[in-house]
């Protein structure tokens, strides 16, 4: 149960970094640079772009997650956590652990995410708009320019993916901040 929720936390985490990440992102007065060339400047809206307050953003969000996670935990009567008579300052520690797994899982996800989207999924300025688009226009192929990322896989396919790897590694990062035992006996 306790690994099924870490899991879930992981998810959770991802997505509100992803989606807190790539709102606010292209807000940012800075032009994004792609994480895969850091020294290249891409519009912003491109697969793959980055800035700093994208990424505080991000980062925001994953730890919102965990901090709304934690405090559920510990108003939880049947926390499988926490002692069940557990007061603040003795769940303080196992709480802070929480929250670090959801924003190292949050920020590794979005970087993930960051990294796919700019590998395999196409991103192209479309001239006659003056915006990034997603697909390339294949029935007049000047139409669009691209800027990274092959067709591949689409926005979804990308959220799926980095969600499940997510959902994934949340368990072994908790493991590792020593907040679940995924070997028991070793």
């Amino acid at each position: 149960m306790i690994i099924a929720f870490c899991g879930y936390l992981g998810s959770l985490s991802f997505g509100s970094s992803d989606t807190l990440g790539s709102e606010i992102g292209v807000m940012s007065k800075s032009t994004p640079i792609l994480i895969t060339m850091p020294w290249r400047h891409v519009p912003a809206g491109t697969n793959g772009g980055v800035t700093l307050l994208g990424t505080a953003a991000g980062m925001l969000g994953s730890f919102l997650v965990g901090l709304s996670a934690a405090l559920t935990l510990f108003l939880s009567p049947l926390s499988p956590l926490l002692p069940s008579s557990s007061s603040w300052s003795s769940s303080l520690p196992t709480l802070t652990m929480v929250m670090m797994c959801s924003v190292l899982t949050g920020v590794i996800g979005s970087v993930l995410d960051s990294i796919i989207g700019a590998t395999l999924q196409y991103s192209g300025w479309d001239e006659s708009h003056k915006r990034v688009v997603n697909f390339p226009n294949r029935s007049q192929p000047n139409a669009v320019k691209r800027i990274s990322g092959c067709d591949i896989l689409s926005n979804v396919q990308v959220n799926f993916v980095v969600s499940l790897l997510s959902a994934l590694m949340a368990p072994f990062i908790a493991h590792q901040l020593g907040l679940v035992s995924l070997f028991p006996g070793k």
